[in-house]
């Protein structure tokens, strides 16, 4: 057997390799462990020397400065930035974890995520007036800064929270160098120093760095996402991170909006509106309006908090409606019959025939926009004339009771080999009247690609939050198991839980499943929260463009249309 040739540096390599080394360690490394580590450690011993003087501070590692704004300048300048924030992110910790165990002990109530971020600009602030001084910068003026930035950073992130990821990311850029030049200039205005150029762009450079690790630092949480016990209450909502945690999430009391749905009256006595004919609209008086079951749209502008949630629907004019659905989809292209896939997700809120009828006019201009349409809350005769109004063709599982069912909407181009309903999702626990998945094979006509697709619509959180939260999480279990170890596909729909913040999905993690878009938190439902989406699973294209159209934000639609926006994506293909 031959032996294998020793592989050998030359000179050159070996110089080259520890030229490297060294410009990292100079660099990265050094101005890191320095502005942490390092800093930390000389701002406990200036409280031990306080005792005993004989404690000598530890000496910094050595850096050296090369050229102003050249790369070498940026680079140590990020890396003291994120090397500083350690310190301000335990000291924020701590504050929060204190302040957070004192009003347990008081009986108050308090929001969570609000307390959170008040403490992280408070403790940036006891951070900046207990650190190591550097420098003639007085601990006021350290104090005050830190807060100063830290304030800037909480408010451009919440108020980029919901934009899409490309626009979150350019956002928490800005932020980053606003929030460091407000900590220069804070600083500079209380201790009465002159501004620089150099000093600005430092301080800008670290704040980028400092606000571009901040959200991350703030929310990731690595224990739980392989350590979830299938068991766990809903009742821990509130310290739950997302199974597959890359995410930015936004600063949303995730406990306090889950009681918001908890504690909407039940829907068990639904009884359906009588939708009237679309051109008969303009004749209804405000009590023909309320006798069909609705509310008339200027007698819900009168109502506050839970008497909004708890009031009938309302009946918009439906030109009207369409007019502003056509408004809201103008951006977007119809689906053709080649290139990208384009599919939807829409709860219709208990779309049947007639309500169908009422709103054909919107549905045509949201139907061509999409290939394929996961719909939840529907009925067989919804969808079956809104399939007959736009050419398409419809599939839909059993409703229950209240006319509840999930389906699908397809376009010609979607030619559907094998409809199966999962009626055991249905069946959880002994709970009543919950919805099947149903599942569609399919082959995309344009490129012979095979691929499945399941919609999905999950238990409401009404029952108690704890209660509902394990049957969610049984469902997902349930059909997870039934599917085949190389399912190639979607799964969409209403999920019912915050799918930025939950546990209940953790079986379609574990079965290889993926939730496209993990970092967007656009609301989905009126009430707030990412109730919407789609998992995919051995699909060999990367999801593309996706929307969140919230037709209930709109004042002439209100929830007239429905409660839920109206999601898309892209996919390019599906092999």
């Amino acid at each position: 057997m031959l032996d294998k040739p020793e592989l050998k540096l030359d000179s050159n390599d070996k110089k080259n390799s520890k030229s490297l080394s060294n410009w990292c360690k100079n660099n990265l490394t050094n101005p890191f462990i320095n502005a942490s580590l390092i800093e930390m450690s000389n701002t406990a011993i200036d409280l031990i020397k306080k005792v005993d003087p004989k404690f000598q501070d530890i000496k910094p590692l050595e850096v050296k400065q090369d050229k102003t704004y050249s790369l070498s300048w940026f680079t140590q300048n990020i890396a003291s930035g994120v090397g500083s924030l350690v310190p301000y992110l335990i000291a924020g910790k701590a504050l929060d974890s204190s302040l957070a165990a004192t009003s347990e002990s008081l009986g108050l109530s308090v929001d969570s995520a609000k307390l959170a971020r008040v403490s992280q600009i408070a403790g940036a602030g006891v951070w900046g007036y207990a650190a190591h001084k550097q420098g003639n910068e007085s601990r006021l003026a350290n104090s005050l800064s830190s807060m100063a930035g830290f304030a800037a950073f909480d408010l451009g992130n919440s108020l980029s929270s919901e934009l899409p990821l490309t626009k979150v990311i350019a956002s928490r850029a800005l932020t980053g160098i606003g929030g460091g030049l407000a900590m220069n200039l804070t600083s500079s205005l209380v201790d009465k120093k002159d501004l620089n150029l150099n000093s600005l762009t430092q301080s800008a450079t670290i704040g980028l760095a400092m606000n571009t690790v901040l959200p991350l630092a703030l929310t990731h949480d690595t224990s739980l996402d392989s350590n979830v016990d299938s068991s766990i209450d809903a009742k821990h909502l509130a310290n739950l991170r997302p199974i597959a945690d890359t995410s930015l999430t936004p600063n949303v009391d995730h406990t306090a909006l889950a009681r918001l749905y908890e504690s909407r009256g039940t829907d068990n006595n639904y009884i359906a509106p009588q939708y009237p004919h679309p051109d008969d609209f303009g004749n209804l008086t405000a009590a023909d309006i309320q006798n069909r079951g609705f509310a008339a749209l200027d007698e819900l502008a009168k109502l506050q908090g839970e008497d909004f949630y708890n009031a009938p629907r309302p009946l918009p004019n439906p030109k009207v409606v369409a007019s502003e659905v056509g408004k809201m989809l103008s951006s977007i292209p119809d689906a053709t019959d080649t290139g990208p896939l384009k599919i939807g997700e829409f709860n219709m809120e208990f779309l049947d025939a007639n309500k169908a009828r009422y709103f054909s006019d919107s549905y045509k201009q949201i139907i061509p926009k999409l290939h394929l349409l996961f719909g939840e809350e529907v009925n067989e005769g919804g969808l079956k004339q809104i399939a007959s109004d736009n050419g398409y063709n419809y599939y839909a599982s059993l409703a229950n009771s209240r006319g509840q069912g999930v389906g699908f909407l397809a376009s010609p181009r979607i030619e559907v080999n094998k409809v199966t309903s999962y009626d055991n999702v249905a069946t959880i626990d002994g709970i009543p009247d919950e919805r099947p998945a149903l599942r569609i094979d399919f082959t995309d006509k344009a490129t012979g690609d095979k691929a499945s697709a399941i919609v999905v619509h999950l238990k409401s959180m009404r029952g108690g939050v704890d209660r509902t939260s394990q049957v969610r999480f049984d469902q997902t279990n349930t059909l997870a198991n039934d599917l085949e170890p190389n399912f190639k596909g979607i799964i969409a729909g209403d999920f019912n839980t915050f799918l930025d913040h939950t546990h209940d999905t953790k079986p379609l993690y574990d079965s290889g499943f993926k939730l496209a878009f993990d970092n967007d938190h656009q609301s989905t439902q009126q009430m707030g929260g990412r109730l919407d989406g789609f998992f995919l699973k051995g699909l060999n294209s990367n999801p593309e463009n996706y929307t969140v159209t919230p037709f209930f934000k709109d004042p002439l639609i209100t929830r007239g249309l429905s409660d839920h926006a109206l999601t898309i994506m892209q996919l390019d293909k599906l092999n």
